[in-house]
Parts: structure tokens; sequence; C-alpha cells
């Protein structure tokens, strides 16, 4: 997003509701937006849900698309299933954060 492209966003929010442009105005921008973020995240989030939803259809893109609805279904249901179960063990053992997260904070002090 460019910078001109994000004021006209800002714009339109403002005039529909001034307290969320002040909510805004209160997180630096380039923890927010990509127009701030000096490339550093520049298509990050639109390319990893592709990829995501690539990874979940890839066996199904010659199926009627009942059927495809059932198996992006049933895939996505083994998805929250599994992370559901793992999330589930680290709590029983009173982990607060996920490993990954854990490190980063780890890291970051």
């Amino acid at each position: 997003m460019t910078e001109p492209r994000f004021f006209y966003y800002y714009n339109i929010v403002r005039e529909e509701n001034p307290e969320a442009t002040q909510w805004l105005d209160d997180i630096p921008r380039e923890k927010w937006t990509l127009a701030w973020d000096n490339g550093q995240r520049w298509g990050h989030m639109t390319t990893n849900l592709a990829e995501s939803i690539n990874s979940v259809l890839k066996k199904t893109r010659n199926l009627p698309i009942s059927s495809m609805v059932i198996a992006t279904y049933t895939r996505c249901n083994k998805f929250f299933t599994e992370r559901s179960r793992q999330v589930e063990a680290m709590m029983t053992v009173r982990h607060v954060y996920s490993e990954v997260a854990a490190k980063a904070l780890e890291d970051a002090q």
C-alpha cells in the first residue's frame, strides 16, 4: 500500500468514525500498516494466506465443487483438531506461550 492510498482510506475512516482514527493515531503506523513498513512485510500476509489455501486445495482442483467443499471442510477441520490437541497439551503443562512465542520473548529481552 502506498502513502496516498493509505490516506485515502484513513480519511474515509476519519469521516465515518473519528474515535477510531484517534485510537489508530495512538499506535505507531509502522506497526499496523504496510505503507510504513519499509518494505519488510510487502505482500507477506497475502502470500501466507494464499499458500495456506493452496495447500488445502492442492489435491481437490479437478473435483466437482461439492466434493471440493467437503474436502476443504474436512482438511481444515483436521488442522484445527490437531492444533487444538497441541494447545491443550501445552496448557496441561502450564505453558503460557507457544515455544515460538516464548523464544521470541526471550530473544527480545
